[in-house]
C-alpha cells in the first residue's frame, strides 16, 4: 500500500500542510518532516486507492440505521428535557449547531468525541445518551 500524501494540522498554532507523492523530490513519505512538526500535530495519510485495489468498509450491526436514529432522538429529548436549546448545547459543548443538528436527525453518525463533549455539557453521561430499548447498549 502506498501513501499518496501527508496531510497534517496542528491545533495549538492553527497551521498545517500536505505533502504529496509525486513532487519533484518525493520517494516515499519523508519521515523526517514529523520530527520537524509542532507537538499535539494530527497526521492524516491518505493511501493510493489503486494500489490497494479495494476500499475497507466499515462493519455495522444490520440494526444500524435503528439505533442511529434513536440515539438522535434520545440526544434531542434529553438536551429538551433539560431546557436547551441545539445552539445552546453546541455553545455548551464545543461542536457546530449543524454538527449537532445532524446527529440529532441521524444525517451522521456521532463519534465518541462529539457524545462525550455533548454528555459533559449536558451533565450526564455517554451511557445516559444511549437509547434504553435497543439490545446491546445498555
Amino acid at each position: 500500500m502506498g501513501v499518496e500524501r501527508l496531510r497534517w494540522r496542528s491545533p495549538d498554532f492553527g497551521i498545517g500542510g500536505e505533502w504529496r507523492s509525486g513532487t519533484a523530490a518525493s520517494r516515499g513519505v519523508p519521515l523526517s518532516i514529523l520530527s520537524h512538526l509542532p507537538k499535539n500535530t494530527v497526521l492524516t495519510l491518505v493511501a493510493d486507492k489503486a494500489r490497494l485495489g479495494f476500499m475497507p468498509t466499515r462493519v455495522r450491526p444490520p440494526d444500524w440505521d435503528e439505533i442511529h436514529v434513536a440515539l438522535g432522538r434520545r440526544v434531542a429529548k434529553v438536551r429538551v428535557e433539560r431546557g436547551l436549546s441545539q445552539e445552546d448545547l453546541a455553545n455548551e459543548s464545543g461542536i457546530s449547531r449543524t454538527s449537532l443538528q445532524n446527529l440529532e436527525h441521524a444525517k451522521t453518525a456521532p463519534g465518541i468525541d462529539h457524545l462525550v463533549l455533548i454528555a459533559r455539557a449536558m451533565g450526564i453521561t455517554v451511557v445516559d445518551l444511549l437509547p434504553k430499548d435497543i439490545k446491546g447498549l445498555r
